[in-house]
């Protein structure tokens, strides 16, 4: 198993490091958004906690 996980790897490993490289440059953006509106989506009524719960379900039902 590993050996094919490594072998896999080794074969594409220039579309891994673009899918890589992708998404650690969208998950600074998603963050950086947050944290500039936050504040704005508090006024709704959300709490800290509220936010960050649906923050993270939608990550999660994020394709």
């Amino acid at each position: 198993m590993l050996t094919s996980t490594l072998t896999f790897a080794l074969r594409h490993r220039r579309g891994l490091t673009f899918g890589a490289m992708l998404m650690a440059l969208s998950s600074f953006g998603q963050s950086y958004y947050v944290s500039l509106f936050g504040a704005d989506f508090r006024a709704f009524g959300l709490s800290d906690g509220t936010l960050g719960a649906a923050y993270a379900g939608g990550r999660c039902a994020a394709p």
